[in-house]
């Protein structure tokens, strides 16, 4: 993991992957008609 000295961009990288995960779930969910969840 790198350290970010900008804060700001960090935030922005959590914030982002928080919606990858989930948009991954929701995804996941609907190919499998809510069987699996993350």
């Amino acid at each position: 993991m790198q350290t970010y000295s900008n804060q700001q961009a960090a935030s922005v990288l959590a914030v982002l992957i928080l919606v990858v995960v989930l948009a991954g779930n929701v995804l996941v969910t609907r190919i499998t008609k809510g069987k699996i969840t993350i």
